[in-house]
C-alpha cells in the first residue's frame, strides 16, 4: 500500500464532516485515520465511475443531466 504522500488542503460542508465522523466512528480499527477513510472512499467512486458505468449526476436547477465521458 502507498504511504500518504501528497498534502491538499479542501474545503467541506459540515454535513460532510458529519459523515465522515460517522464513518470513523463505525470502522472496524478504532485508529483509522480520516485519510484513509478518505482514500478509500476517493477510490470507491473511481470504480463507480470507471469501471460500473456509473455517472455524474448535476443538478441544475430541476434539470439533471448525467455525465459518462470524463477524462483525465
Amino acid at each position: 500500500m502507498e504511504s500518504f504522500a501528497v498534502k491538499k488542503s479542501y474545503t467541506t460542508r459540515p454535513s460532510a464532516v458529519r459523515k465522515l465522523n460517522a464513518l470513523k466512528a463505525e470502522h472496524p480499527d478504532v485508529n483509522v485515520l480520516f485519510n484513509t477513510i478518505v482514500d478509500m472512499a476517493v477510490f470507491h467512486y473511481y470504480n463507480y465511475i470507471f469501471d460500473e458505468n456509473g455517472g455524474f449526476n448535476i443538478q441544475e436547477g430541476k434539470k439533471v443531466q448525467k455525465l459518462r465521458s470524463y477524462i483525465f
